[in-house]
């Protein structure tokens, strides 16, 4: 019903860009990313340096594993406000999924030089520290991401993981469940809900094993 309004605003309102930002945000919850994709592509159209148009449409390439062209975007931001917050991290999330690893540690130590407090330096060092594989200090940066910003998703799915290879397997599932209640539609949602299930048939497959 949202969408169907939205729809109809756009037609008869001059906030164009507004509405299809919110349009695209939509379609990225339901995890529809190419139509949201899409979306984002025909505001650049006729805006192109709208930067929350080119922030959005770098996440949605990232979400679409198209990491080239999502750093292509991402530092296309930065050459025009190279103190971006958010395009910096997903910058720095792109070199890590293309194994640029010391590329994305550059940004990351920026980033937490400049605000410790930043729960987005937090999260992107608890990334990092797990592509090493430095499990405890990976948890201790993604639990004061969640402490400062509670609704970090990213930093929730990884908790949950580090738990479950802890053999903690409750409070991994804790963490699954709020990532799927904060973005049930999305990849990571999806991934954490599989998480889930498996977790609790093999919990209740040992159970059986026991009785």
């Amino acid at each position: 019903e949202a969408e169907k309004e939205i729809k109809h605003i756009e037609h008869n309102v001059n906030f164009r860009n507004d509405v299809l930002l919110l349009l695209s945000e939509i379609k990225e919850k339901k995890g529809d990313y190419s139509n949201a994709l899409k979306i984002m592509g025909e505001l650049l159209d006729y805006k192109k340096e709208d930067i929350k148009a080119l922030l959005r449409f770098g996440v949605l390439l990232t979400r679409m594993a198209r990491f080239e062209d999502a750093k292509k975007t991402f530092s296309r931001i930065l050459d025009r406000n190279p103190q971006n917050t958010m395009a910096r991290y997903y910058l720095a999330k792109a070199y890590l999924y293309t194994k640029e690893v010391q590329k994305s540690k550059e940004i990351s130590e920026e980033l937490y030089k400049e605000n410790a407090q930043n729960p987005y330096a937090h999260l992107l060092k608890g990334e990092i520290l797990i592509k090493e594989r430095k499990y405890e200090e990976a948890f201790t940066h993604l639990q004061n991401a969640i402490n400062i910003n509670f609704w970090l998703s990213m930093a929730h799915y990884y908790i949950g993981i580090l738990y479950a290879l802890r053999g903690e397997h409750t409070k991994a599932i804790s963490h699954w469940e709020k990532v799927v209640k904060i973005e049930p539609y999305t990849k990571i949602g999806k991934k954490a809900g599989e998480y889930i299930k498996t977790t609790l048939h093999f919990l209740n497959l040992l159970k059986k094993e026991m009785e």
